[in-house]
This record gives C-alpha cells, sequence and structure tokens, in this order.
C-alpha cells in the first residue's frame, strides 16, 4: 500500500508524512513502514526558479525508483511528494513537451496510490536552505497542480484536519489478530 502527499513546496506535506506514518506504525505496529522523502533535495541539479529540463527530468524519475525501492521493503509507504510533483514544476517552466510527454505514464501511476493527499498553501513557504521562499513561485506552481490534477482527471483527497483524520479516511488493512498465551492451555 503507497500513501502519495503532493502540492507546491511549504504547503506541510513532509510534517505531514511523518505524521501519517508515525500514526499508522503505532495503529499496525506489525507493519512495515516507509517513507520516500522529497527527491527535489538530493537533486544534483539547480531546482526552483533555476531548474532546467534535466533538474525536472532527475527528480520526475528518482521518485519512480523511491517508491519501487520503498515498496518493495515495506508492507505501508507514504510518499513525501507523487510522480505528479515534478511535472507541476516543469509546467511552469514552460517545459510543455516533457508536461505532455509525462501524462500518460503519471496516470498509469497514480493508479498504484491507494491515497494521494493534495495539500493546498497557506502560508508563506519556510526558507530552509533548499527550496524558495518566493510566495509568487509558490502560488504559480500551486496553479500548475490545479490544473494538471483536473485536467488529467486525478483522484485526491484534501486534508482539513490531523493525520489521524486522514487515517480514517485511508482504507487500511484490517488489525491482524494478536495471539495470546493462556495459561494452563496446552
Amino acid at each position: 500500500m503507497k500513501i502519495a502527499f503532493c502540492g507546491t513546496h511549504g504547503t506541510g506535506k513532509t510534517t505531514l508524512v511523518l505524521q501519517m506514518a508515525a500514526t499508522i506504525k503505532s495503529t499496525y505496529p506489525a507493519k512495515r513502514v516507509g517513507i520516500t522523502t522529497e527527491q527535489a533535495r538530493n537533486c544534483p541539479l539547480p531546482i526552483n526558479e533555476q531548474a532546467r529540463l534535466e533538474s525536472q527530468l532527475w527528480i520526475y524519475h528518482s521518485q519512480f525508483v523511491a517508491e519501487i525501492e520503498a515498496q518493495a521493503h515495506n508492507d505501508i509507504v507514504a510518499c513525501d511528494r507523487s510522480v505528479l510533483d515534478a511535472v507541476a514544476y516543469a509546467g511552469y517552466h514552460g517545459m510543455d513537451n516533457l508536461v505532455a510527454n509525462c501524462q500518460a505514464q503519471v496516470q498509469a501511476w497514480w493508479k498504484t496510490y491507494e491515497t494521494v493527499v493534495f495539500c493546498r498553501p497557506n502560508t508563506l513557504p519556510v526558507a530552509d536552505g533548499v527550496r524558495s521562499n518566493n510566495k509568487h513561485f509558490q502560488m504559480a506552481v500551486h496553479r500548475w497542480f490545479e490544473r494538471l490534477l483536473q485536467d488529467w482527471d486525478l483522484p485526491v483527497i484534501e486534508l482539513n484536519g490531523s493525520s489521524r483524520q486522514l487515517l480514517n479516511l485511508i482504507k487500511l488493512p484490517s488489525r491482524q489478530p494478536q495471539l495470546r498465551l493462556i495459561a494452563g492451555a496446552a
């Protein structure tokens, strides 16, 4: 099972992913829970407003690899970003061919997510030394997310509460019965 969080930078995705993974692990202690981190942070090429085609391609393909690796080792994976994220940033940068060429692949891969949570910006992005804190850039990328989600008919849920609320919206495997030893039983 794989749950993805998508949206422009500075929307609280990483915090939600960490909270969600902790909540799932405490609720289902026998399940292996993994997290994929935001791939842009590892990109050796310019990102944010200075991103190039090669940057977006690197991030896009790294997301697939991270998800495949995480699923190979875990029962449940919480993804900090989705395969759509690099495409939305590519759209902002006018990389129309990349956006068009990714559509079928993103739509097919979207079906591998049990749930995708779309996070909307509600505060200024924090200056963390990696992601841009330019509000205009953040909002322009956000509009690309809205456009692609609608045009490509990609289902998402929007969270207006806690990760515990989100746990109630996601279909997780039923709890496995606990074995209990009864004294005197043979």
